[in-house]
């Protein structure tokens, strides 16, 4: 029994997502990493946590600074668990897409199983 055509447009739409996510995931991490980088390079105070304890040891962080950061971090925190928020909400979305695969292959693998005809058996 071949699948239906909605199971072969879902694989088809499935197929173009895998080959695509290899050179879109490969740009992000190297976005990533440049961000990362121009931060350490342009505002240290953001990224750095070496030079955050040492400017403070040496008192040559700003007041506003300081107080922007304690402002800010409360928010940061609250990006970070936003985010995991999200990433778990992806997995939650890739295991019902591989729970559907799944459902795609069991029924092609039973009925691949049945004999279709008597005097195949041998």
């Amino acid at each position: 029994m071949p699948i239906s055509d909605r199971d072969a447009l879902f694989i088809q739409k499935r197929t173009r997502l895998l080959r695509s996510w290899k050179p879109a995931g490969i740009l992000s991490l190297v976005i990533l990493a440049t961000t990362l980088a121009w931060l350490f390079i342009k505002s240290p105070a953001l990224v750095n946590p070496i030079f955050v304890v040492n400017a403070l040891e040496t008192g040559s962080l700003e007041r506003g600074t300081v107080e922007l950061m304690a402002a800010v971090l409360p928010l940061a925190v609250l990006g970070c668990f936003f985010t995991t928020t999200v990433m778990i909400g992806f997995g939650f979305t890739a295991l019902a897409l591989e729970q559907r695969y799944m459902t795609i292959v069991r029924g092609l693998t039973q009925t691949a199983s049945l004999p279709q005809d008597a005097s195949d058996e041998v």
